[in-house]
Protein backbone atom coordinates (compact mmCIF):
# COMPACT_ATOMS: atom_id res chain seq x y z
CA UNK A 1 0.00 0.00 0.00
CA UNK A 2 1.85 3.30 -0.86
CA UNK A 3 2.47 5.96 1.79
CA UNK A 4 1.01 9.17 2.48
CA UNK A 5 3.38 11.39 1.76
CA UNK A 6 6.85 11.34 -0.21
CA UNK A 7 9.95 13.66 0.20
CA UNK A 8 11.31 15.49 -2.56
CA UNK A 9 14.33 12.48 -2.72
CA UNK A 10 11.45 9.84 -2.17
CA UNK A 11 9.28 11.06 -4.81
CA UNK A 12 12.66 11.76 -7.67
CA UNK A 13 13.35 8.23 -7.04
CA UNK A 14 9.69 6.66 -7.40
CA UNK A 15 9.59 8.98 -10.89
CA UNK A 16 13.70 8.38 -11.79
CA UNK A 17 14.13 11.75 -12.31
CA UNK A 18 16.47 13.63 -9.80
CA UNK A 19 14.88 15.54 -6.85
CA UNK A 20 16.64 18.91 -7.80
CA UNK A 21 13.80 18.47 -11.22
CA UNK A 22 11.20 17.34 -8.59
CA UNK A 23 11.49 20.52 -6.46
CA UNK A 24 11.55 22.60 -9.58
CA UNK A 25 8.14 21.10 -10.57
CA UNK A 26 7.12 21.82 -7.33
CA UNK A 27 7.88 25.17 -7.13
CA UNK A 28 6.39 25.56 -10.61
CA UNK A 29 3.00 24.13 -9.42
CA UNK A 30 3.17 20.81 -12.14
CA UNK A 31 3.13 18.94 -9.27
CA UNK A 32 0.72 19.07 -6.34
CA UNK A 33 2.88 19.16 -3.04
CA UNK A 34 2.91 20.98 0.30
CA UNK A 35 5.55 22.88 2.36
CA UNK A 36 6.72 21.78 5.93
CA UNK A 37 7.45 24.32 8.33
CA UNK A 38 10.94 23.29 7.39
CA UNK A 39 10.80 24.64 4.11
CA UNK A 40 10.73 20.81 3.21
CA UNK A 41 8.61 19.54 0.17
CA UNK A 42 5.87 16.55 0.94
CA UNK A 43 4.46 15.15 -1.98
CA UNK A 44 1.46 13.20 -1.42
CA UNK A 45 0.97 9.52 -2.70
CA UNK A 46 -1.43 9.88 -4.61
CA UNK A 47 0.20 12.01 -6.99
CA UNK A 48 3.11 10.24 -7.46
CA UNK A 49 0.80 7.55 -8.93
CA UNK A 50 -0.62 10.19 -11.11
CA UNK A 51 2.54 10.94 -12.57
CA UNK A 52 3.11 7.49 -12.59
CA UNK A 53 -0.10 6.88 -14.92
CA UNK A 54 0.72 9.95 -17.21
CA UNK A 55 3.85 10.94 -17.00
CA UNK A 56 6.31 12.98 -15.20
CA UNK A 57 5.77 16.84 -16.79
CA UNK A 58 8.33 19.23 -18.42
CA UNK A 59 9.33 22.03 -15.85
CA UNK A 60 7.06 24.79 -17.14
CA UNK A 61 9.12 27.99 -19.20
CA UNK A 62 8.42 31.40 -17.81
CA UNK A 63 9.30 34.56 -19.81
CA UNK A 64 12.48 34.75 -17.63
CA UNK A 65 13.76 31.53 -19.44
CA UNK A 66 12.74 31.77 -22.84
CA UNK A 67 16.33 30.72 -23.78
CA UNK A 68 16.19 27.36 -21.82
CA UNK A 69 16.09 24.08 -23.73
CA UNK A 70 12.95 22.65 -23.83
CA UNK A 71 11.92 19.28 -22.28
CA UNK A 72 12.79 17.45 -18.72
CA UNK A 73 16.36 18.72 -17.40
CA UNK A 74 18.39 16.96 -14.86
CA UNK A 75 20.90 17.78 -12.48
CA UNK A 76 23.63 17.69 -15.23
CA UNK A 77 21.94 19.99 -17.73
CA UNK A 78 20.12 22.46 -15.40
CA UNK A 79 21.11 24.27 -12.65
CA UNK A 80 20.10 26.88 -10.69
CA UNK A 81 20.33 30.58 -11.67
CA UNK A 82 22.22 31.02 -7.97
CA UNK A 83 24.10 28.80 -5.76
CA UNK A 84 23.59 27.84 -2.30
CA UNK A 85 26.58 29.64 -0.35
CA UNK A 86 29.24 27.59 0.05
CA UNK A 87 28.69 25.46 -2.68
CA UNK A 88 30.43 25.65 -6.49
CA UNK A 89 27.70 23.67 -7.95
CA UNK A 90 24.57 22.48 -7.57
CA UNK A 91 23.78 20.25 -4.58
CA UNK A 92 23.90 16.60 -5.12
CA UNK A 93 20.69 14.57 -4.61
CA UNK A 94 22.69 12.75 -1.74
CA UNK A 95 23.33 16.12 -0.04
CA UNK A 96 19.97 17.55 -0.18
CA UNK A 97 18.52 14.13 0.75
CA UNK A 98 20.98 14.00 4.20
CA UNK A 99 20.07 17.53 4.93
CA UNK A 100 16.49 16.86 5.11
CA UNK A 101 16.75 14.30 6.86
CA UNK A 102 18.87 16.72 9.53
CA UNK A 103 16.33 19.37 9.64
CA UNK A 104 13.83 16.17 9.74
CA UNK A 105 15.40 15.22 13.11
CA UNK A 106 15.89 18.88 14.60
CA UNK A 107 12.55 19.26 14.24
CA UNK A 108 11.30 16.17 15.85
CA UNK A 109 13.55 16.31 18.64
CA UNK A 110 12.42 19.74 19.85
CA UNK A 111 8.87 18.72 19.42
CA UNK A 112 9.34 15.37 21.94
CA UNK A 113 10.89 17.57 24.43
CA UNK A 114 8.44 20.00 24.33
CA UNK A 115 5.67 17.37 25.05
CA UNK A 116 7.32 15.52 27.22
CA UNK A 117 8.15 19.47 29.49
CA UNK A 118 4.01 19.49 28.92
CA UNK A 119 3.25 15.80 29.82
CA UNK A 120 5.71 16.09 33.24
CA UNK A 121 3.24 19.30 33.99
CA UNK A 122 0.17 17.36 33.19
CA UNK A 123 1.33 14.74 35.18
CA UNK A 124 1.97 16.73 38.29
CA UNK A 125 -1.55 17.81 38.29
CA UNK A 126 -3.42 14.41 37.29
CA UNK A 127 -2.04 12.75 40.25
CA UNK A 128 -3.04 15.74 42.96
CA UNK A 129 -6.34 15.57 41.62
CA UNK A 130 -5.89 11.85 41.92
CA UNK A 131 -4.79 11.54 45.32
CA UNK A 132 -7.50 14.53 46.40
CA UNK A 133 -10.78 11.91 45.08
CA UNK A 134 -9.37 8.69 45.97
CA UNK A 135 -9.67 10.84 49.51
CA UNK A 136 -13.02 11.55 48.86
CA UNK A 137 -14.02 8.24 47.21
CA UNK A 138 -12.70 5.98 50.27
CA UNK A 139 -15.02 7.73 52.52
CA UNK A 140 -17.98 7.82 50.32
CA UNK A 141 -17.64 3.74 50.13
CA UNK A 142 -17.31 3.32 53.61
CA UNK A 143 -20.66 4.85 54.28
CA UNK A 144 -21.72 3.50 50.97
CA UNK A 145 -20.76 -0.04 51.91
CA UNK A 146 -22.71 -0.69 55.05
CA UNK A 147 -25.81 0.10 52.97
CA UNK A 148 -24.54 -1.71 50.28
CA UNK A 149 -23.91 -4.59 52.09
CA UNK A 150 -27.40 -4.44 54.38
CA UNK A 151 -29.20 -4.37 50.90
CA UNK A 152 -27.46 -7.10 49.38
CA UNK A 153 -28.41 -9.51 51.85
CA UNK A 154 -31.79 -8.50 52.10
CA UNK A 155 -31.91 -9.14 48.09
CA UNK A 156 -29.62 -12.68 48.00
CA UNK A 157 -32.22 -13.86 50.78
CA UNK A 158 -35.11 -12.76 48.74
CA UNK A 159 -33.78 -15.15 45.70
CA UNK A 160 -32.58 -18.27 47.83
CA UNK A 161 -36.49 -18.19 49.13
CA UNK A 162 -37.48 -18.10 45.64
CA UNK A 163 -35.06 -21.10 44.56
CA UNK A 164 -35.91 -22.85 47.73
CA UNK A 165 -39.75 -22.78 46.47
CA UNK A 166 -39.00 -23.98 43.25
CA UNK A 167 -37.82 -27.64 44.74
CA UNK A 168 -40.82 -29.73 42.98
CA UNK A 169 -43.01 -31.60 45.64
CA UNK A 170 -41.66 -35.12 44.91
CA UNK A 171 -37.82 -34.26 45.17
CA UNK A 172 -36.05 -35.09 48.63
CA UNK A 173 -35.50 -32.20 51.65
CA UNK A 174 -31.55 -33.04 51.11
CA UNK A 175 -31.63 -31.05 47.69
CA UNK A 176 -32.11 -27.65 49.74
CA UNK A 177 -28.32 -27.39 50.42
CA UNK A 178 -27.56 -28.09 47.06
CA UNK A 179 -29.99 -25.67 45.61
CA UNK A 180 -28.67 -22.69 48.52
CA UNK A 181 -25.18 -23.77 47.45
CA UNK A 182 -25.84 -23.30 43.59
CA UNK A 183 -27.47 -19.94 44.19
CA UNK A 184 -25.10 -18.51 46.14
CA UNK A 185 -22.44 -19.01 43.93
CA UNK A 186 -24.85 -17.96 40.95
CA UNK A 187 -25.21 -14.74 42.78
CA UNK A 188 -21.38 -14.49 44.27
CA UNK A 189 -20.23 -11.70 41.25
CA UNK A 190 -23.95 -10.15 40.62
CA UNK A 191 -25.19 -6.57 41.53
CA UNK A 192 -28.70 -6.36 43.12
CA UNK A 193 -29.56 -3.55 40.48
CA UNK A 194 -28.84 -5.91 37.72
CA UNK A 195 -32.30 -6.36 35.76
CA UNK A 196 -34.60 -8.22 37.79
CA UNK A 197 -35.45 -10.75 35.11
CA UNK A 198 -31.72 -11.44 34.28
CA UNK A 199 -31.26 -12.06 37.86
CA UNK A 200 -34.17 -14.68 37.80
CA UNK A 201 -32.39 -16.64 34.76
CA UNK A 202 -29.17 -16.73 36.56
CA UNK A 203 -31.08 -18.05 39.45
CA UNK A 204 -33.24 -20.52 37.17
CA UNK A 205 -30.19 -21.70 35.83
CA UNK A 206 -28.60 -22.89 39.34
CA UNK A 207 -31.64 -24.16 40.37
CA UNK A 208 -31.62 -26.29 37.41
CA UNK A 209 -27.99 -27.10 37.78
CA UNK A 210 -28.71 -28.26 41.30
CA UNK A 211 -31.82 -30.14 40.55
CA UNK A 212 -29.78 -32.14 37.05
CA UNK A 213 -28.38 -35.15 39.10
CA UNK A 214 -31.82 -35.73 40.72
CA UNK A 215 -33.62 -34.98 37.48
CA UNK A 216 -31.08 -36.95 35.68
CA UNK A 217 -31.99 -40.34 38.06
CA UNK A 218 -35.48 -39.63 37.84
CA UNK A 219 -35.39 -39.86 34.31
CA UNK A 220 -33.12 -42.99 33.90
CA UNK A 221 -35.38 -45.28 36.66
CA UNK A 222 -38.38 -43.82 34.18
CA UNK A 223 -37.00 -44.76 31.02
CA UNK A 224 -36.09 -48.32 32.51
CA UNK A 225 -39.20 -48.49 34.17
CA UNK A 226 -41.39 -47.27 30.84
CA UNK A 227 -39.09 -49.94 28.32
CA UNK A 228 -40.87 -53.05 29.75
CA UNK A 229 -44.24 -51.57 28.60
CA UNK A 230 -42.99 -51.34 25.40
CA UNK A 231 -42.28 -54.87 24.59
CA UNK A 232 -44.96 -57.63 23.71
CA UNK A 233 -47.52 -57.67 26.17
CA UNK A 234 -46.74 -61.31 26.47
CA UNK A 235 -43.02 -60.83 27.47
CA UNK A 236 -44.29 -58.32 30.78
CA UNK A 237 -47.14 -60.55 31.91
CA UNK A 238 -46.26 -64.01 31.34
CA UNK A 239 -44.43 -65.26 34.30
CA UNK A 240 -42.82 -67.62 31.77
CA UNK A 241 -40.79 -64.87 29.95
CA UNK A 242 -39.26 -63.37 33.48
CA UNK A 243 -35.50 -64.06 32.27
CA UNK A 244 -36.09 -62.32 29.59
CA UNK A 245 -37.64 -59.26 30.81
CA UNK A 246 -35.13 -59.20 33.32
CA UNK A 247 -32.49 -59.07 30.44
CA UNK A 248 -34.35 -56.39 28.76
CA UNK A 249 -34.61 -54.17 32.03
CA UNK A 250 -30.72 -54.92 32.23
CA UNK A 251 -29.93 -53.74 28.81
CA UNK A 252 -31.62 -50.93 28.88
CA UNK A 253 -30.25 -49.37 32.29
CA UNK A 254 -26.31 -50.65 30.45
CA UNK A 255 -27.35 -48.23 27.62
CA UNK A 256 -28.15 -45.53 29.25
CA UNK A 257 -25.44 -45.26 31.59
CA UNK A 258 -23.46 -44.96 28.56
CA UNK A 259 -24.93 -41.91 27.47
CA UNK A 260 -23.78 -38.38 28.39
CA UNK A 261 -24.96 -36.18 31.68
CA UNK A 262 -26.70 -34.07 29.37
CA UNK A 263 -28.91 -36.63 27.39
CA UNK A 264 -32.77 -36.12 27.79
CA UNK A 265 -35.14 -38.33 29.09
CA UNK A 266 -36.15 -38.62 24.98
CA UNK A 267 -32.81 -39.90 24.18
CA UNK A 268 -32.72 -42.16 27.14
CA UNK A 269 -35.95 -43.86 26.08
CA UNK A 270 -34.81 -44.19 22.63
CA UNK A 271 -31.47 -45.48 23.85
CA UNK A 272 -33.45 -47.86 26.07
CA UNK A 273 -35.95 -49.24 23.43
CA UNK A 274 -32.90 -49.96 21.40
CA UNK A 275 -30.71 -51.91 23.53
CA UNK A 276 -34.06 -54.20 24.38
CA UNK A 277 -34.50 -55.01 20.58
CA UNK A 278 -32.43 -57.71 20.21
CA UNK A 279 -34.87 -59.25 23.24
CA UNK A 280 -37.93 -58.29 21.41
CA UNK A 281 -36.40 -60.18 18.24
CA UNK A 282 -35.44 -63.28 20.27
CA UNK A 283 -39.44 -62.90 22.33
CA UNK A 284 -41.07 -63.14 18.62
CA UNK A 285 -38.40 -65.60 17.05
CA UNK A 286 -39.57 -68.12 20.42
CA UNK A 287 -43.44 -67.21 19.50
CA UNK A 288 -43.10 -68.09 15.85
CA UNK A 289 -41.88 -70.86 17.14
CA UNK A 290 -44.11 -72.14 19.67
CA UNK A 291 -46.95 -70.91 17.03
CA UNK A 292 -45.70 -72.50 14.51
CA UNK A 293 -45.09 -76.50 16.61
CA UNK A 294 -48.72 -75.82 18.50
CA UNK A 295 -51.51 -78.03 17.21
CA UNK A 296 -49.89 -80.27 14.70
CA UNK A 297 -52.59 -82.27 13.25
CA UNK A 298 -51.89 -83.69 10.20
CA UNK A 299 -54.03 -84.80 7.51
CA UNK A 300 -55.01 -88.95 8.22
CA UNK A 301 -52.82 -88.88 11.26
CA UNK A 302 -53.53 -90.39 14.34
CA UNK A 303 -53.24 -89.03 17.60
CA UNK A 304 -49.87 -90.41 18.34
CA UNK A 305 -48.30 -89.38 15.46
CA UNK A 306 -49.65 -85.63 15.51
CA UNK A 307 -47.85 -85.95 18.70
CA UNK A 308 -44.38 -87.18 17.91
CA UNK A 309 -44.51 -84.35 14.62
CA UNK A 310 -45.40 -81.80 17.10
CA UNK A 311 -42.17 -82.92 18.93
CA UNK A 312 -39.84 -83.24 15.96
CA UNK A 313 -41.31 -79.47 14.80
CA UNK A 314 -39.80 -78.28 17.93
CA UNK A 315 -36.53 -79.82 18.46
CA UNK A 316 -36.06 -78.82 14.36
CA UNK A 317 -36.93 -75.19 15.10
CA UNK A 318 -34.77 -74.94 18.48
CA UNK A 319 -31.95 -75.67 16.20
CA UNK A 320 -32.21 -72.43 14.39
CA UNK A 321 -30.64 -68.89 15.10
CA UNK A 322 -32.93 -66.08 16.68
CA UNK A 323 -33.53 -63.99 14.00
CA UNK A 324 -34.37 -67.13 11.24
CA UNK A 325 -37.06 -65.49 9.00
CA UNK A 326 -40.35 -66.72 9.09
CA UNK A 327 -39.84 -68.61 5.86
CA UNK A 328 -36.43 -70.12 7.63
CA UNK A 329 -38.82 -71.40 10.37
CA UNK A 330 -41.62 -73.08 8.18
CA UNK A 331 -39.15 -74.74 6.02
CA UNK A 332 -37.77 -76.26 9.16
CA UNK A 333 -41.21 -77.42 10.20
CA UNK A 334 -41.97 -78.97 6.88
CA UNK A 335 -38.63 -80.72 6.68
CA UNK A 336 -39.48 -82.42 9.91
CA UNK A 337 -42.77 -83.27 9.49
CA UNK A 338 -42.31 -84.62 6.27
CA UNK A 339 -41.17 -88.23 6.75
CA UNK A 340 -44.26 -88.39 9.01
CA UNK A 341 -46.52 -87.12 5.93
CA UNK A 342 -44.74 -89.54 4.10
CA UNK A 343 -45.64 -92.27 6.14
CA UNK A 344 -49.45 -90.91 6.21
CA UNK A 345 -49.40 -91.13 2.64
CA UNK A 346 -47.94 -94.47 2.13
CA UNK A 347 -50.54 -95.94 4.54
CA UNK A 348 -53.64 -93.96 2.78
CA UNK A 349 -52.01 -95.38 -0.96
CA UNK A 350 -52.31 -98.86 0.66
CA UNK A 351 -55.44 -98.18 1.80
CA UNK A 352 -56.48 -97.00 -1.52
CA UNK A 353 -55.07 -99.99 -3.39
CA UNK A 354 -57.03 -102.32 -1.04
CA UNK A 355 -60.36 -100.29 -1.52
CA UNK A 356 -59.77 -100.62 -5.05
CA UNK A 357 -59.38 -104.21 -5.34
CA UNK A 358 -62.82 -104.47 -2.91
CA UNK A 359 -64.15 -101.93 -5.16
CA UNK A 360 -62.86 -104.31 -8.33
CA UNK A 361 -64.08 -107.25 -6.56
CA UNK A 362 -67.59 -105.76 -6.35
CA UNK A 363 -67.39 -104.62 -9.57
CA UNK A 364 -66.78 -107.80 -10.69
CA UNK A 365 -69.46 -109.22 -8.30
CA UNK A 366 -71.74 -107.01 -9.87
CA UNK A 367 -70.78 -107.60 -13.50
CA UNK A 368 -71.18 -111.90 -12.20
CA UNK A 369 -74.69 -110.98 -11.12
CA UNK A 370 -75.59 -108.73 -14.01
CA UNK A 371 -74.40 -111.59 -16.48
CA UNK A 372 -76.05 -114.21 -14.79
CA UNK A 373 -79.38 -112.70 -14.25
CA UNK A 374 -78.90 -111.96 -18.12
CA UNK A 375 -78.14 -115.81 -18.61
CA UNK A 376 -80.52 -117.14 -16.47
CA UNK A 377 -83.32 -115.13 -17.98
CA UNK A 378 -82.55 -115.52 -22.02
CA UNK A 379 -81.67 -119.35 -20.77
CA UNK A 380 -85.16 -119.85 -19.14
CA UNK A 381 -86.77 -117.81 -21.94
CA UNK A 382 -85.38 -119.37 -24.77
CA UNK A 383 -85.34 -122.96 -22.98
CA UNK A 384 -89.10 -122.70 -22.42
CA UNK A 385 -89.79 -121.10 -26.56
CA UNK A 386 -87.56 -124.08 -27.63
CA UNK A 387 -88.71 -126.72 -26.16
CA UNK A 388 -92.25 -125.68 -27.22
CA UNK A 389 -91.58 -125.39 -30.32
CA UNK A 390 -89.75 -128.81 -30.28
CA UNK A 391 -93.41 -130.23 -29.01
CA UNK A 392 -95.47 -128.40 -31.15
CA UNK A 393 -93.55 -129.61 -33.88
CA UNK A 394 -94.08 -133.35 -32.89
CA UNK A 395 -89.86 -133.78 -32.34
CA UNK A 396 -90.58 -134.58 -28.59
CA UNK A 397 -93.17 -136.08 -26.32
CA UNK A 398 -93.17 -136.44 -22.31
CA UNK A 399 -94.53 -138.90 -20.61
CA UNK A 400 -95.82 -136.98 -17.86
CA UNK A 401 -96.83 -133.64 -16.50
CA UNK A 402 -93.24 -132.83 -15.01
CA UNK A 403 -91.20 -134.05 -18.24
CA UNK A 404 -90.99 -131.19 -19.42
CA UNK A 405 -89.93 -129.16 -16.33
CA UNK A 406 -86.98 -131.64 -16.33
CA UNK A 407 -86.06 -131.48 -19.69
CA UNK A 408 -85.86 -127.88 -19.37
CA UNK A 409 -83.81 -128.41 -15.73
CA UNK A 410 -81.65 -130.78 -17.18
CA UNK A 411 -80.25 -128.77 -20.75
CA UNK A 412 -80.14 -125.16 -18.04
CA UNK A 413 -77.62 -127.47 -16.33
CA UNK A 414 -75.94 -128.72 -18.69
CA UNK A 415 -75.22 -125.55 -20.97
CA UNK A 416 -75.34 -122.44 -17.92
CA UNK A 417 -72.07 -122.71 -16.94
CA UNK A 418 -70.62 -122.39 -20.39
CA UNK A 419 -73.08 -120.35 -21.41
CA UNK A 420 -71.90 -118.07 -18.21
CA UNK A 421 -68.17 -118.00 -18.78
CA UNK A 422 -68.81 -117.16 -22.53
CA UNK A 423 -71.04 -114.07 -21.16
CA UNK A 424 -68.36 -112.89 -18.31
CA UNK A 425 -65.67 -113.07 -20.91
CA UNK A 426 -67.71 -111.27 -23.10
CA UNK A 427 -69.90 -108.83 -21.13
CA UNK A 428 -70.83 -106.38 -24.00
CA UNK A 429 -72.54 -109.57 -25.22
CA UNK A 430 -76.16 -108.36 -26.85
CA UNK A 431 -79.42 -110.36 -26.01
CA UNK A 432 -79.86 -111.49 -29.43
CA UNK A 433 -75.78 -112.92 -29.60
CA UNK A 434 -76.68 -114.55 -26.13
CA UNK A 435 -79.86 -116.17 -27.53
CA UNK A 436 -78.05 -117.30 -30.78
CA UNK A 437 -75.50 -119.61 -28.18
CA UNK A 438 -78.33 -120.96 -26.31
CA UNK A 439 -79.54 -122.15 -29.26
CA UNK A 440 -75.94 -123.58 -30.77
CA UNK A 441 -75.30 -124.94 -26.95
CA UNK A 442 -79.05 -126.37 -26.84
CA UNK A 443 -78.72 -128.11 -30.33
CA UNK A 444 -75.45 -129.63 -28.87
CA UNK A 445 -76.92 -131.45 -26.14
CA UNK A 446 -81.17 -131.68 -27.36
CA UNK A 447 -80.29 -134.81 -29.76
CA UNK A 448 -79.77 -137.29 -26.62
CA UNK A 449 -83.22 -135.86 -25.40
CA UNK A 450 -85.04 -136.58 -28.82
CA UNK A 451 -83.46 -139.66 -29.28
CA UNK A 452 -84.44 -141.39 -26.14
Amino acid sequence: MPQDFYRSGQAAKQLGVSSYYVRRLCEAGAIAAEVTAGQQWLIPGAEIARILREGVPDIPVGPDDATASPGRASIDETAPEELPEGLLTAPSDALIDAAEEVKIVEHGLKKRRIEKDAEEVEDWFRERQRRQAALEAEEREKAEAAVAEHRRQRWLGDWIRYALRSRPRDAPREIELEIYQAVQAALAGLHPDQPRRTTQRLVDAAVAKALRPWKRQKDIRSAIESTPHRLPSGLNYDSEWASLKQRATEAAATSIAKLSVDATRSEMEQAAWLAVQPVAREYAHWQSCRNLASWITLPGGTSEENEQAGQAVREALVRLPVGASLQELQRAKDAALEPFRAAIQRREAAAQECEEQDRRERERARQRADVEGRVDQRLSYHLWKYIRELKAEGEIEFDRHSGRSELESDLKGRIRGKLLAESLATPAMSDHEIDDRIDALVDEHIEEFIKD
